[in-house]
């Protein structure tokens, strides 16, 4: 069976699409009115077909075997090459927006963080063994109160909370060695025996 140019233009042209905006050489003998110029540009394009040296593409001079092995050949490395180069701009595609997705998230957890501890209160706790606990600061609110242990041994506790952004640091050692002084600018919020002979001093700084 003889093949045309024509007609395997035709065939290869329609399998490609017209997706490359790569000019194209005009042949001599193909006109832009001519019905299969758009195929001819396209296979033409890309290099699968240069024509002829006189600058014509002879649509009706049949194909020869070796003709048609080379166009095939090339065709297939065409072809090749526009499937990685489409699956690379895709994989390219999925790396970008699963930045942008992980980009996305880590912002929202970062804003849940900051909104999370902006509402959430400061916490301070009380201890006095066998002796009712201070009373909490001003501008705190009691939030609990209890004792644990036996009536010989009992260990009272109060939870205080203040919306304000403070600062609390516990300090707790053996009552033969009391702990130290609340630092500069820090104001005592509770000091005495706690258990196993120790002694604890709360101190507390909130901002202004």
């Amino acid at each position: 069976m003889k093949i045309t140019n024509i007609a395997l233009g035709l065939a290869m042209g329609i399998i490609i699409g017209f997706s490359t905006n790569a000019v194209a050489q005009n042949f001599s003998d193909v006109n832009a009115s001519d019905w299969f110029y758009d195929y001819v540009q396209k296979i033409q394009q890309w290099g699968i077909i240069s024509g002829n040296d006189d600058g014509t593409f002879a649509p009706g001079r049949d194909v020869v075997r070796a003709e048609l092995g080379k166009m095939f050949v090339l065709f297939d490395e065409r072809t090749d090459a526009k499937i990685n180069e489409s699956e690379a701009g895709m994989q390219l595609q999925i790396n970008e927006s699963l930045k942008a997705l992980e980009t996305a998230e880590i912002n929202e957890n970062e804003a849940e963080v900051v909104a999370s501890n902006k509402n959430l209160p400061t916490t301070m706790r009380l201890r006095k063994r066998n002796n009712p606990t201070e009373m909490c600061p001003s501008n705190w609110t009691e939030f609990d109160s209890g004792y644990r242990g036996s009536d010989s041994l009992r260990l009272n506790n109060r939870i205080c909370i203040t919306p304000q952004k403070c600062e609390v640091l516990t300090i707790v050692k053996h009552s033969n060695n009391p702990p130290a002084a609340c630092p500069s600018d820090w104001t005592q919020a509770s000091y005495g025996l706690v258990e196993n002979q120790d002694m604890e001093r709360v101190c507390y700084i909130c901002e202004s």
